[in-house]
């Protein structure tokens, strides 16, 4: 039954979030053509000066024209930085994902203050999400890294009480053995292609299940995978995790109370692994001691290592409306 649900997705955002520490954009919603749209497209326009031909910067003044945010919007126009990297002024004109012409974004800062219009409309820069700082993309990609790790060893825990060894084709219940609580089916199928008629689990569907996890640990919900042909999963989970600890690369984190409830799919596309993510991941966690509370909602894609995406989506960390950016390009750009 074993697969890889996560783990390259994640690796590519705490790459991204942690690593490089790009700057992150603005979003509350994709395509939506609020000032918050712009916003996003105007930090990832940011991140893409060098890679994309839309973007060029000459001194701290940035050139955008057309460039093409992960949402579907456009914007054109100019941003400026200080010395510091931070965008202090822009002048963004925007059109919307459906093609239609939207209001013009001018965004000033004076002594510490921002301030933003939207067309004839002042906006709060309170409304909008700001660019997360470093501490909260540690903070997030160190939430990732635990949510990835525990559910490897959900995976690991299904994967030797679903053994299909002895099994017929067909679908049957799930074991209770182990002494763990799990209430479901999963269904057994010759491998296509064999001559040697092997079976393997192509579909699980636990209702039900609550089962002990690393340090005292434990995990519950409900969680469903089919896979269709050789390359494609669906799963859907809505689960539970508390009192998770892992220790990764000098973090140590505690997931206290997450629940994730989200649809993810993996599938090949020109020799590639692709991974997207529908849903939502929130509760409380630790890292190297410090509490944080996070909610994210929304989806996520990537492709291999090539690049990630956040076509739409909302994040809050420690009660703070924060971004996120893009890692790299993708191909249908």
């Amino acid at each position: 039954m074993k697969r890889r649900t996560t783990a390259f997705a994640v690796a590519l955002l705490v790459a991204a979030l942690v690593m490089t520490g790009c700057n992150p954009s603005a979003s509350s919603g994709g395509g939506d053509g609020s000032a918050a749209s712009v916003m996003r497209a105007m930090s990832q326009a940011v991140e893409s000066v060098g890679v994309d031909s839309t973007v060029s910067a000459s001194g701290n003044t940035i050139t955008v024209t057309q460039f093409v945010a992960d949402d579907g919007t456009k914007i054109s126009g100019t941003i400026t930085k200080d010395e510091s990297g931070n965008i202090v002024g822009a002048e963004l004109t925007l059109i919307n994902a459906d093609g239609s012409a939207g209001p013009v974004l001018v965004l000033k800062t004076e002594s510490g203050t921002q301030d933003i219009t939207y067309g004839d409309d002042p906006v709060s820069s309170g409304n909008v999400p700001q660019p997360m700082n470093r501490e909260q993309r540690i903070a997030f990609g160190g939430l990732l890294i635990g949510f990835d790790e525990a559910f490897d060893e959900i995976e690991d825990i299904l994967d030797d009480i679903l053994d299909d060894d002895g099994y017929s084709p067909g679908t049957h219940p799930i074991p209770d053995i182990f002494g763990n609580s799990i209430q479901g089916t999963f269904t057994v199928e010759r491998e296509r292609d064999d001559d040697d008629y092997e079976t393997e689990v192509t579909a699980v569907d636990i209702t039900h299940f609550e089962i002990p996890i690393t340090r005292s640990g434990t995990v519950s919900g409900s969680y469903s995978f089919a896979k269709r042909g050789d390359d494609d999963i669906r799963s859907d989970v809505d689960i539970t995790i508390r009192g998770f600890r892992e220790s990764d690369d000098g973090l140590e984190i505690e997931l206290s109370d997450i629940s994730v409830k989200a649809e993810m799919e993996e599938s090949e596309i020109w020799d590639e692994d692709t991974f997207r993510f529908s849903g939502s991941i929130s509760g409380k966690y630790s890292l190297n001691g410090t509490a944080h509370e996070i909610s994210f909602s929304g989806e996520m894609s990537a492709m291999d290592d090539r690049y990630f995406s956040f076509p739409d989506y909302s994040l809050t960390i420690d009660g703070e409306n924060v971004a996120i950016g893009r890692y790299e390009k993708p191909y249908n750009r």
